[in-house]
């Protein structure tokens, strides 16, 4: 899961889940940015951050296809 850095609730609420899930997780935060990554340079993180995981992970990329 990629997660706002300021978005402090689903931070939280994030952990609080996790600690329920019986699979692997991982979770990213995009440091300073708010819920839209409205944020100068925000959006490019998540994108770099989301191509990253693909590319560590290319079993999974087409996993929902």
């Amino acid at each position: 899961m990629i997660v706002a850095g300021a978005d402090y609730q689903v931070i939280d609420l994030d952990g609080f889940a996790a600690k329920r899930l019986a699979c692997p997780y991982e979770r990213e935060g995009v440091p300073g940015a708010t819920p839209l990554s409205e944020e100068p340079g925000s959006l490019k993180q998540v994108v770099d951050l989301v191509g990253d995981r693909f590319a560590s992970n290319p079993t999974h990329a087409g996993a929902g296809s």
